[in-house]
Order: C-alpha cells, then sequence, then structure tokens
C-alpha cells in the first residue's frame, strides 16, 4: 500500500496545480487558491495547514504533499518518497535536457566534455593573501 501511495505523491509532485487540489480534495482535504500559483491545503482529519506553490522545486513538493496527506508522520509512512522524487525529477531533466536542440559545438572529439580538464591559467592581479605576505611589518 505504502509503494501505490508514494507513486501517486510522486506524480502529483509533477502535476499541475489543479489536478493536485483536485486530487486532494476527493481525500476529504479542504484547497483553495488565493494567489495564482498557490495552493493552500488544510487537512481537517490532523488540523494542519500548508501550501504548494507552482514554483516550489520538486522536492519541496513532495514534502509538503507528504504532510498534508500524512501530517508530521509522513516520513515514516513515505520513507522512500523522497528517493523516488528525485529519481523522476533526474529521469525528467534528462529527457528535457535529450529533447533541447544543441547549441554551440556538435558533440564528438571537439565537445569541451571530452577534453581533459586542465588548470585555469595564474591570476596575474595579486590576491589579498599575497599583499599580505609581501607586506613588511617592521616599517
Amino acid at each position: 500500500m505504502d509503494g501505490i501511495i508514494t507513486q501517486r505523491l510522486v506524480e502529483l509532485t509533477f502535476a499541475p496545480l489543479d489536478e493536485v487540489a483536485g486530487w486532494l480534495t476527493r481525500l476529504g482535504m479542504e484547497t483553495d487558491q488565493r494567489e495564482e500559483g498557490v495552493v493552500r491545503i488544510h487537512n481537517p482529519h490532523l488540523s494542519i495547514t500548508t501550501a504548494i506553490t507552482a514554483i516550489s522545486d520538486p522536492v519541496s513538493r513532495a514534502v509538503c504533499l507528504g504532510f498534508a496527506v500524512a501530517g508530521i508522520w509522513w516520513p515514516h509512512l513515505f520513507p522512500n518518497l523522497l528517493t523516488e522524487v528525485n529519481k523522476a525529477w533526474r529521469s525528467r531533466r534528462k529527457q528535457a535536457d535529450s529533447n533541447a536542440p544543441l547549441v554551440g559545438q556538435s558533440p564528438g572529439k571537439e565537445n569541451s566534455q571530452s577534453r581533459p580538464a586542465r588548470k585555469p591559467p595564474p591570476v596575474t592581479v595579486p590576491t589579498f593573501t599575497d599583499l599580505y605576505k609581501n607586506r613588511n611589518p617592521g616599517k
């Protein structure tokens, strides 16, 4: 059962706010949108209130969803939630990167990622440490 709920929370982490609010309402929670991109969630069974924003990162959204559903016990009830959200987030980023058009150099031997790392050139401007070392305290 934990796996099914965890998977649903992962799906809702990346879902539009309207879908999240609808699902939570079907579970018996009170939801409302006071501002654009913000959904306030009140769980009357646990007497807790939280909010989810559209600009939050997926981990923050998952924590808010877990808290809305299970209160302070969400880490114990859904111990794999953040791990699964991170996996889904990573795969979505990889998929988005693979669908993005290539900009700049084409991949291959000329690509900067295939070259060995080099040290940056030396700094010509003296640093604070250099100035401090060269200072003569006796003058």
